[in-house]
């Protein structure tokens, strides 16, 4: 796998360190490196922090030579290393790759072109409008706790200490009737309402005006959770196209599936392509799309970089009457099914063979990286670092492939 990396160019992509900071243990291509080796073993950050410290084949791949006795003591290096990567977007970090291994992939098996999308879930609790109010109303408090704390004064009285216990009686409870789940939301909702304006006449009367931007960007999120949750509890059939589902991950949208184990998904909708056993990410977004209106710009984005299409496989949501003329007009053969007069024999056997290449290789390589590259629950705690998670998950299952066929 060490061999399948653009060293050179990675090392350019990175500022050099400044020399009075703290030391830099790794470099550009390092970085890159530890990322690969994260989803590849499948350790936590902290545990991968360890075995690099005893490992000698780890440092030997991240490029990295400790002196004897000499250790690493950051257990935050890798979350630092993730976050650094974000800085530039997963479509910049996968161009790079898909140029530099073009030329390991033989090109006839280029001209083959899969896609289907699937849902790479965020790991959250799952959510429910009731525990969404009480995250808001512990932070809320938490928040209230810590700035009387630090002004010296008396705490506004509310009756959070009793929600809680109401709360932890509800939950604890097998069978959670509507009329029991309808009273906890309209108490909580009440109790979210007082805590803000109690907070609020706190910032007001002590002319406090600098919690720092973390805060007011969470505490925005709550006056939104409070808006969207007070316009359910009155309007319960209504639907909300931006429904926050949760308070520390607010850009997790539900993605409704229609499986029969998981009819709605919380995490990145990922639409993928795959050439030659490789996958892709040709769209990736935390709102619900429609896959079939990427077949077009998926078909423009692997002929810009790799070769053009001339076979095609993709399930039964793609052939639209606009997709269909698009990939006549393209002379692209597909596995779609004919519409009007009867597919010839040796177009029934191309349309088999494209089917059956889909089917294996894109369900193959949903199930290979969420149960062996950590796709299968996303850990990260921001969208930029969750995206750079899945990108490098789909990168490092395309470098363990390419690495067999070399060996």
């Amino acid at each position: 796998m060490a061999a399948l990396m653009p060293d050179e160019l990675l090392n350019s992509l990175f500022l050099k360190q400044n020399p009075q900071g703290a030391k830099p243990w790794l470099s550009g291509s390092g970085k890159v490196r530890l990322m690969l080796l994260k989803h590849y073993t499948g350790l936590s950050d902290e545990m991968l922090v360890e075995r690099l410290n005893t490992d000698f084949a780890y440092q030997l791949f991240c490029q990295l030579a400790l002196e004897p006795g000499e250790f690493i003591r950051d257990r935050s290096l890798v979350t630092r290393v993730r976050k650094e990567l974000s800085t530039k977007s997963w479509g910049e970090w996968q161009l790079i790759f898909q140029r530099y291994w073009k030329g390991e992939i033989d090109s006839q098996e280029l001209k083959t072109l899969l896609m289907d999308a699937t849902c790479y879930e965020s790991y959250i609790r799952y959510p429910t409008d009731v525990k969404l109010l009480w995250e808001c109303n512990e932070w809320i408090h938490e928040r209230l706790v810590k700035l009387c704390q630090v002004l010296s004064i008396k705490r506004p009285r509310n009756k959070f200490l009793e929600q809680q216990r109401k709360y932890l009686a509800y939950a604890h409870r097998k069978k959670k009737t509507y009329a029991l789940s309808q009273q906890r939301r309209r108490s909580l909702l009440y109790l979210l309402k007082k805590m803000l304006t109690q907070l609020q006449d706190i910032f007001n009367k002590y002319a406090i005006n600098a919690m720092g931007s973390a805060f007011y960007e969470r505490l925005k999120v709550v006056k939104t959770i409070v808006q969207q949750q007070t316009h359910l509890f009155h309007q319960p059939a209504s639907s909300l196209p931006d429904r926050i589902v949760s308070l520390y991950k607010p850009y997790i949208r539900p993605i409704v599936r229609g499986k029969e184990v998981k009819t709605v998904e919380f995490g990145a909708k990922v639409h993928l392509t795959c050439s030659a056993g490789l996958a892709w990410i040709e769209h990736l977004d935390y709102k619900p799309f429609n896959e079939c209106k990427r077949l077009k710009k998926s078909v423009l984005k692997h002929e810009k970089v790799f070769a053009k299409v001339a076979l095609l496989g993709a399930d039964n949501i793609y052939p639209t009457n606009e997709n269909r003329k698009y990939i006549t007009k393209k002379g692209i053969q597909t596995n779609f099914l004919k519409k009007g007069g009867k597919a010839s024999e040796q177009e029934k056997q191309a349309q088999t063979l494209i089917h059956n290449a889909r089917a294996s290789q894109m369900e193959g390589v949903f199930g290979n990286q969420k149960n062996h590259y950590l796709l299968g629950k996303i850990k990260a705690r921001s969208q930029p670092t969750e995206d750079i998670w899945i990108l490098f998950g789909v990168l490092t299952a395309n470098a363990v492939k390419l690495a067999n066929k070399a060996a």
